[in-house]
Formats: C-alpha cells, sequence, structure tokens
C-alpha cells in the first residue's frame, strides 16, 4: 500500500530553500591570505568584502577579529552603509546572533536612501525565519523587502522578493502560477550569470533551480525535475561545490521516491548526508532526509529500518515544532506499524498525534493562503492597476473613472453594511426566539391515531413502532451516527416500509429530517447548558451530536433554526 502518490511539498520547499539559501550564502570560495590590511578592505565595495570573509571562513577567529576592526573603523567614520556591510558578515559568521546583527543593519539604514540597505537585511531575516519554520515572521520581513525594494529601483531585491513568493504560491496550492514566476527568476537569472559567471549569480541561479525543480516534482513532472536536478549537479560539480551538489542530491532523492523507485531514493539521500558530519547539516535539511529515508524503507517493505527515521520524525515535529504537510504520511505509516504488530496503545497514540498534527497544519495553510494573498498579492494587483491607469492620455477620463469607482464601491459598501446589519438583526431575533422557548417542549409531536385504513399500517403496529419512536427519543439514541432507517427498523423487529411510513404521517417528517431535528435540538439544549461544550470546535459538535460531518450539522442547524451554529455559540457566550 503506497501513503503518497506524489506528496505536495508546500510548507516543506519553502523550509528547504530557505534553509538552502541561507547555507549557499555562506559558500566558500578558499583564498589563501595570511593578512588582511584593514585600512585596503576599508575601501573595497560589499562583493570585494565578500570575497575577503569568504577566504577567511576557514579561520573563524581571524575572521571575527578583521570584522570588528573594520567595524570600529567604520563606527569612527560615522559610516552606517559600512556598518552595515560589516554586521552582514558578522551575522554570516554565527547563525545564533544573525537576527541581532540584521536588526542592527534595519536601524541604521532605514533612514537613508541606499540602494541595497535595509532591503538586504529584511530579505536575509526572512531566510533566517524561514528555516527556523517560523513563517509568519518571514512574510513579514518579505513584505518589508519588497517595499523597500520598489522604492529603490532595486530590480535584483525584487526579482529575490518573487522567488519566495513563488515559492509561498505553492505552499498555497496556487501551483502553476507559483511555477510560472519561479521561472520568470530563473530567467532572469540565467541571464544575469551568462554576463558574469561570479560566484553571486551562480548561487542566486542554483537557488532558483533548486526550487524549480521542487515544484516539478510536485506536478509530477519527473522528466522535467530530472534534467533541472542534473543541469545543477553539473554546474555544481564544475565548480566544485559539494554545498549545492548535495541539495540537488537530496532533490534527485525525492524524485525518484515519487516514481517508487525507493532504493535509488535511498541510495541519493544517503550520499546526501554522507557528504557532511553530523553537525555540519541543518536541522530541517536532517528532517527532509530522514524523512524521506522513512518513507522510501518504508514503501520498499523495509520496516525495520525504516521504523527509526520515522519515530525520530514524529519526536521532532510535535515536540519541537518542525511542521510541514508532507511529515503527515510519516503518522499514517506509523499508525499502519503499530496496528500490523498489534501494539493498541501506540496506535491510539499516533492516531491523537495525528488528529493534532491536521488541525495545527490546517490552521497555519489557511492563515498563509490570506498572508500572500492580502498582503502581497492585492498591492501587486493595485500597482499593475495604477500603471495601466499612469498610460491613459485623457487626465479627465481618469479623474472621472476614479470619482465612477469611488461612487460605485460606496454604494456596494452602504449595501452591504445594511445588508450585513439587517442579517444580524433578523438572526439576533431567531436566536432570542430559540432562547426563549420552552424547553419542555416536545421536539417532535405526534398526532391522534388514525385509522388503518389511513395509512395502510394495523393499529397495533403503529402503537408499538410510536411507543419506540418514545423510547428512541428519551435514550437519545438518535446520537448514533450510523442510526437509518433500516438499522432502527431491525431494531423495533418491524419493517422499514411501516417505520418510514409512520414517521411520515405521525411526525410530519422523512425519516432523515425527523432524527436530524432530534439531534439539533439535543444540541441547542446543550449549547444552552453546557459551558464546556459551548467551547468545542463546531466539528467535535457536529460528531457529538451524531453528524458525520460538520457541514452536515451547520446545514441542518441552519435549516431548522435560520441562524448559523458559530453564530448561535458567539451570541450564547455573550449571555452571562
Amino acid at each position: 500500500m503506497s501513503f503518497i502518490t506524489m506528496p505536495k511539498l508546500r510548507l516543506l520547499l519553502l523550509k528547504l530553500v530557505c534553509c538552502f539559501v541561507f547555507t549557499i550564502n555562506s559558500y566558500v570560495e578558499v583564498h589563501a591570505q595570511e593578512e588582511v590590511d584593514i585600512n585596503k578592505t576599508y575601501t573595497k565595495s560589499f562583493d570585494e568584502l565578500k570575497a575577503v570573509f569568504a577566504s577567511l571562513r576557514s579561520k573563524p577567529e581571524q575572521y571575527k577579529v578583521v570584522a570588528i576592526k573594520l567595524l570600529q573603523k567604520a563606527k569612527k567614520n560615522r559610516n552606517a552603509t559600512k556598518q552595515a556591510d560589516i554586521h552582514y558578515f558578522l551575522a554570516k559568521l554565527d547563525n545564533t546572533t544573525a537576527l541581532k546583527h540584521f536588526d542592527t543593519i534595519i536601524k541604521l539604514t532605514s533612514a537613508l536612501n541606499d540602494f541595497d540597505y535595509p532591503a538586504r537585511a529584511h530579505l536575509s531575516k526572512a531566510s533566517v525565519y524561514g528555516a527556523q519554520g517560523a513563517y509568519d515572521s518571514a512574510m513579514k520581513e518579505l513584505l518589508k523587502a519588497n517595499s523597500y525594494a520598489k522604492k529603490r529601483k532595486n530590480v535584483d531585491q525584487e526579482f529575490a522578493v518573487k522567488y519566495y513568493i513563488g515559492v509561498l504560491k505553492g505552499d498555497i496550492g496556487e501551483e502553476k502560477e507559483g511555477l510560472k514566476i519561479l521561472r520568470s527568476v530563473m530567467n532572469f537569472r540565467e541571464k544575469k550569470l551568462l554576463e558574469n559567471e561570479n560566484l553571486a549569480n551562480r548561487k542566486e541561479y542554483l537557488r532558483v533551480l533548486f526550487a524549480v525543480g521542487g515544484f516539478y516534482n510536485r506536478n509530477k513532472k519527473y522528466d522535467s525535475a530530472y534534467y533541472i536536478n542534473n543541469k545543477g549537479i553539473s554546474l555544481s560539480l564544475k565548480h566544485k561545490d559539494t554545498t549545492n551538489y548535495s541539495h540537488f542530491l537530496l532533490s534527485t532523492g525525492v524524485t525518484c521516491f515519487s516514481q517508487n523507485e525507493y532504493d535509488k531514493a535511498i541510495d541519493s539521500i544517503q550520499k546526501y548526508k554522507n557528504l557532511y558530519a553530523k553537525d555540519s547539516i541543518k536541522p530541517i535539511n536532517f528532517i527532509v532526509a530522514d524523512m524521506f529515508l522513512g518513507q522510501a524503507n518504508y514503501e520498499a517493505g523495509k520496516f525495520n529500518d525504516a521504523l527509526p527515521y520515522l519515530q525520530k520524525i514524529d519526536s521532532l515535529a510535535l515536540i519541537k515544532g518542525h511542521l510541514f504537510p508532507d511529515q503527515r504520511p510519516i503518522f499514517t505509516m506509523l499508525v499502519d506499524y503499530y496496528k500490523k504488530t498489534g501494539n493498541t496503545s501506540k496506535q491510539l497514540e499516533q492516531i491523537n498525534k495525528l488528529i493534532s498534527f491536521d488541525s495545527i497544519i490546517a490552521a497555519n495553510f489557511k492563515h498563509f493562503q490570506k498572508e500572500i494573498n492580502t498582503k502581497y498579492e492585492t498591492p501587486e494587483l493595485l500597482a499593475q492597476k495604477e500603471n495601466l491607469i499612469n498610460t491613459l492620455q485623457d487626465k479627465n477620463e481618469v479623474k472621472d473613472l476614479y470619482l465612477w469607482l469611488a461612487g460605485f464601491f460606496l454604494l456596494v459598501i452602504v449595501l452591504l453594511f445594511g445588508w450585513n446589519l439587517r442579517m444580524k438583526n433578523i438572526y439576533k431575533t431567531r436566536f432570542n426566539k430559540i432562547i426563549e422557548k420552552n424547553n419542555n417542549t416536545p421536539e417532535t409531536s405526534t398526532i391522534p391515531l388514525q385509522s388503518k385504513d389511513d395509512i395502510d399500517v394495523p393499529t397495533e403496529v403503529i402503537e408499538f413502532i410510536l411507543e419506540s419512536l418514545d423510547k428512541f427519543e428519551e435514550e437519545r439514541k438518535f446520537l448514533d451516527g450510523k442510526v437509518s432507517v433500516s438499522t432502527l427498523a431491525k431494531e423495533f423487529k418491524t419493517n422499514s416500509k411501516y417505520l418510514s411510513k409512520i414517521i411520515n404521517t405521525y411526525k410530519k417528517k422523512t425519516f432523515s429530517n425527523y432524527v436530524n431535528d432530534l439531534r439539533i435540538n439535543d444540541s441547542i439544549e446543550r449549547l444552552k447548558s453546557d459551558s464546556k461544550f459551548k467551547n468545542y470546535k463546531i466539528k467535535i459538535i457536529a460528531q457529538e451530536s451524531g453528524f458525520n460531518t460538520p457541514q452536515a450539522y451547520s446545514k441542518s442547524f441552519y435549516k431548522k433554526t435560520g441562524v448559523h451554529p458559530s453564530f448561535f455559540i458567539n451570541e450564547l457566550k455573550k449571555i452571562k
């Protein structure tokens, strides 16, 4: 049994590429250099400084000494931009203090009209937050970076933001649009690389290649994924870039896994892990590698090899908070494993974890969809609209158009406000009627007995079934989600036709409406009297009330009361 035919690498891709970015930003081309002339180094550009500090990466103490001396000189000269440069490189030396240095850069440069700052710091913060799984914070930094990049007309930084937005598009399910954005970024980076094959351009190009390969995997375009991965591997090997080479090995392993080539997947991912000492790989990279090693071994039937990886991911996911949607198969595999081995307690534990996992992911996913659409897409569309309007030759027509649109939207807003106010009043009235309703009033009234000839059912059968229905209501058996006309007829030792005809005649309802009305009435009484019950989620309330889905519960609730359950519960909570 295959748990995934093709995992949708949603938040997983963002975690991978953010960590990928922060890793390859630290890539080293070693240049032997024993002593550094501080005065001479101080006059170098940002890219030249990058080369200097790259040559010192293997000598962290000397790296720090040089950086501090340069920073002191920059402070003495009151050169904010140069101070920002040095703080940037200090951040690259120590990940634990990176955010502190980036915040310092933002304070130093926010008031400057600098081409690169403070957008560079906001982008770097977004990369760090993304690698940590702090996606809310990462999104906020991206929006700030985008704003500064547009103001400064810094096209390179705009494409850096586009890159992240393309990845986020994939995370919210808009994969075609996300791939379109990433391919535009890839074309831009490839053009820059052809113009100048320096380290910075190569790094950016490899980063977007990695992301595009991931999108092809998600869209099941495996030939394209292989092509992109091989392109990245070739370029990495050409420049002896083991860091980026390893990432494309991992991506290739994911492609193999998606095509059910489990042994090849295990081989590629294991090669990736073997390239580094354990402490050299960032936690998220370990999680991704172990996640696919666990799944590949499990799907290949190597359960004993798979179990340690699955248990490790299970622990990291909920205990340490490293969560993303593609971890779900790990939980389902563990549920299946413990079921096969007869470990009931462990199976139940995993089911509870799976429920918790689904709840967290669903909440985060919904949040990000709103964030990206309202805070990035809408401003982008408005900007496009503004550019279009500016091309109109007749300014008076533009002015009239704005006035017409403003009037139209104002009218729509007024109408919506009036409609909303009216509906609130209607719902409030309906709510009050429900509250004032006599709790002792029977939910379903029964009309007097009719003769046998009226419904073609023997009188004694009618009386027996009506008595049985009274007992059915008193014992609240309608809360069983599996109850049906056939199961109830069997319990009453009668036939479905008689039972259905008697409910239609004496309860004036179909069987489905009869049962659902009983459930809704019971739910209302519990919500009114049980403070704990009304704090449950709608999904749980629906299950407790006998409904199989929250949608079915909400529909029946509204049909019976004229208000939605969420409105009813919120109004109840206002009553002290």
